[in-house]
């Protein structure tokens, strides 16, 4: 009886993990994969009781061990920010944010040549005018209940390149070593909210922005999940740096930008500065990406279903 119910158990916990692998097929499964860690810990200690009551062999341990892979990968995968690394600064304000200095503050303290927001509304879009010397180049796209969605750059605007969508912000800049497309970008929860489809509109609009990208936002997404990986596919991005976690309440990493692939990043996280999420601090190797020739194919390409 007591093997019985230990089988239930891990058949249970087992079926759990096995579900955060199914994102390409099951809306649900991203869901799944958001909780990829702490279901994979837990089996793994119920696997090891059972392995000391000599019910279990080394093989579904060591399964477990390897679905963590990707999960530890993202925290500790190196990191490069070339000698005159592009700095950009990516947060989610929350919509009902206490007091906008602190938050300012880090921001001016940092310099960045890029700035991406999310939950921006009209009481706490106060803070792009406060950026105005230091980040003239600015676009807002209004959103729903809980905001909108901003981008700002101390690098002038492609005239007429600013574009909205629903929960993205872009425009082109006329960055130092060619042009640079800048998105904001604010998803859904997952299942069972609205995500998938949300992703999916947003990831097509943003591949037809020919050129290079950088993509900050709010994903509400973990790195292993299948819609992040998905949308660097499509956008010809990969996310820089190591993840962070940037919503300290279920210490999930489900802020991230996104650039060009092969030009390196490093994560700082930022303080919470009245806000529920932390902001995160990237920097990624400068010099190289209007020069590289596979630049043009990389935007065909992520515009390619």
């Amino acid at each position: 009886m007591i093997r019985a119910i230990y089988w239930c158990v891990a058949a249970v916990l087992l079926a759990l993990l096995g579900l955060g692998f199914t994102g390409a097929w099951l809306e649900a499964g991203d869901s799944f994969a958001v909780i990829r860690g702490p279901v994979a810990l837990v089996t793994l200690g119920w696997l090891a009781i059972g392995r000391c009551a000599r019910w279990v062999g080394a093989m579904p341990i060591l399964a477990v061990l390897a679905a963590l892979i990707p999960v530890g990968w993202a925290s500790v995968r190196p990191e490069n920010t070339g000698s005159s690394p592009v700095t950009v600064y990516q947060k989610n304000m929350l919509y009902k944010i206490d007091g906008l200095d602190q938050l300012e503050a880090d921001i001016r303290a940092n310099a960045p040549d890029m700035l991406t927001l999310q939950e921006v509304t009209d009481g706490n879009r106060a803070l792009l005018a406060a950026l105005i010397d230091m980040l003239p180049y600015q676009h807002y796209c209004s959103g729903a209940r809980v905001g909108g969605v901003a981008v700002a750059s101390r690098w002038p605007v492609t005239p007429g390149s600013k574009t909205c969508a629903k929960g993205l912000a872009a425009m082109q800049v006329d960055a130092p070593d060619g042009p640079l497309w800048l998105a904001s970008v604010h998803l859904h929860w997952p299942w069972p909210y609205g995500q998938r489809d949300q992703a999916a509109r947003i990831m097509s609009d943003v591949a037809e922005l020919a050129g290079l990208r950088v993509i900050g936002g709010d994903f509400n997404m973990v790195p292993w999940s299948y819609t992040l990986r998905e949308f660097q596919r499509r956008t010809g991005t990969k996310r820089a740096g190591r993840s962070r976690p940037t919503f300290p309440e279920f210490a999930l990493p489900i802020d991230h930008v996104l650039i060009p692939d092969g030009l390196g990043g490093a994560t700082e996280l930022r303080p919470l500065a009245g806000s529920d999420h932390r902001g995160l601090l990237v920097r990624f190797a400068s010099g190289q990406a209007a020069a590289r020739p596979d630049a043009a194919r990389i935007s065909r390409q992520s515009s390619r279903p």
